[in-house]
C-alpha cells in the first residue's frame, strides 16, 4: 500500500500538542448490525447525495417506522433541492451562476452561518469558496492528468475567502465575480440533522442514519443500550479498527482517499485555502459532536488544520496521519468499547 508522503512523528507530535498518540490506518464509518433481526427494528435504504443513506429506526409498529422514514425521506429531498450545487433550479446553483440570491430561505441562511462560526473557528481552513480552486484541479487533472501550474493556481486563490461573502434576510451575495460556493462540507450534515428531526416528530426516539459514513445516533438501540459504529479501515474495505458508541450525537469523516485524481492521493478534494493545494498532513479527521451538520464541517477543518481539534468546543476527534500515526482526544477514548 502506497500512502505516499510521510511525516516525521516529531511533526506529528507538534501538530497534535496534547492529543495521545497511537499507530493506525485512515478511518471512516459504518453502523455495526445486529447478529439477529428485531421485531421492533426497521431500516430502509436509498441513494441520497451522491452515497447511500440507511434509516435505521426502533419502532412500535412497521407502519409507525414506514410513516416516519417516509417523512426523513421527504425532508431529505426538499432540502437536497436547496443545497445541491450540480442540479439547476437549486438555491446555492443560482447564487453560483448569478452571484448574489435575493431570497434565499431560512435552510441557506442556517448553513451559510454555521459555515461561517466553522471558518472562524478553524481561522479559515474551512472555506466553502475554494470551488473554483476544485474545479481548476478537476479540469487540470482531466486534460492534462497533472495539476495546474502555479500561475493559474494564483489567479484562482485571489476568489477564496469566505469572508467576503455576505449574507442575511435581504439575500445573500459573493464578495467578487467568479467566486462560487460549494457546501457541501456542512449541508450534507444538516440535511441529517433535519431528517432525524423528522423522525422525532413522527415519534421515532431511537434511530441511526448513516449517509456514506456521516451518522446521526438518535437516542439508542433502546433505552439502555448506545448505537454501535465501527471505524472502519479504507484501504481494507471488510476490517475495522475500532468501534465507538454513539447515543445523541452524530459523527462525521473526512479524507484523502473519498475524492481524488491520482493513484497517491496526494491531489483530492480537500484543499488548503491558503496554499489552493491539497492537504496533505493527514489521510483522515473523524470528528464527534452534538449534530451532524458540526460534526461535518468540523471534520473538513480537522483535516486540513489538524492542530485546531483540542481547541473546538463540545467536540471529540481522532486523527491519522499519512505514515499511520494516530491522535485521538480524551473524550474521543472514552467512546471507544472492545467490542
Amino acid at each position: 500500500m502506497n500512502t505516499g508522503r510521510k511525516i516525521s512523528r516529531r511533526d506529528f507530535v507538534k501538530w497534535c500538542g496534547a492529543l495521545s498518540l497511537a499507530a493506525s490506518a485512515p478511518l471512516s464509518l459504518v453502523h455495526l448490525a445486529e447478529a439477529k433481526t428485531r421485531s421492533d427494528r426497521f431500516e430502509q435504504t436509498r441513494l441520497k447525495m451522491g452515497t447511500l443513506v440507511t434509516l435505521t429506526v426502533m419502532a412500535d409498529s412497521q407502519d409507525q417506522a414506514r410513516e416516519a422514514c417516509e417523512m426523513a425521506w421527504i425532508e431529505m429531498d426538499r432540502l437536497i433541492a436547496v443545497f445541491d450545487r450540480h442540479r439547476q433550479g437549486t438555491a446555492v446553483s443560482e447564487l453560483n451562476d448569478a452571484g448574489r440570491l435575493s431570497d434565499p430561505g431560512p435552510e441557506l441562511l442556517e448553513v451559510l452561518a454555521l459555515a461561517a462560526r466553522t471558518h472562524r473557528l478553524s481561522g479559515g481552513a474551512f472555506d466553502p469558496t475554494v470551488l473554483p480552486l476544485l474545479t481548476l484541479i478537476q479540469e487540470s487533472f482531466k486534460k492534462t492528468s497533472g495539476p495546474p501550474d502555479q500561475a493559474e493556481l494564483t489567479d484562482t486563490l485571489n476568489l477564496v475567502d469566505f469572508s467576503r461573502v455576505r449574507f442575511g434576510s435581504t439575500g445573500v451575495a459573493v464578495g467578487s465575480a467568479g467566486q462560487k460556493l460549494s457546501l457541501d462540507g456542512v449541508a450534507k450534515g444538516y440535511i441529517i440533522d433535519r431528517a432525524g428531526s423528522a423522525l422525532e416528530k413522527a415519534g421515532i426516539k431511537n434511530a441511526l442514519i448513516n449517509a456514506g459514513g456521516d451518522i446521526l445516533a438518535l437516542g439508542g438501540k433502546d433505552n439502555h443500550c448506545p448505537w454501535r459504529v465501527a471505524v472502519q479501515d479504507p484501504f481494507q474495505p471488510n476490517k475495522y479498527l475500532r468501534i465507538i458508541t454513539l447515543a445523541d450525537r452524530a459523527a462525521a469523516t473526512s479524507g484523502s482517499y473519498e475524492i481524488f485524481f491520482d493513484k497517491e492521493h496526494e491531489y483530492h478534494h480537500l484543499l488548503n485555502p491558503d496554499t489552493g493545494r491539497p492537504s496533505t498532513r493527514l489521510v483522515s479527521a473523524t470528528v464527534v459532536a452534538r449534530a451532524a451538520s458540526q460534526a461535518d464541517a468540523a471534520s473538513t477543518a480537522v483535516f486540513i488544520a489538524p492542530e485546531i481539534l483540542k481547541s473546538l468546543p463540545e467536540m471529540e476527534g481522532l486523527i491519522v496521519a499519512r505514515n499511520g500515526g494516530q491522535a485521538l482526544t480524551q473524550g474521543f477514548k472514552s467512546l471507544l468499547t472492545s467490542s
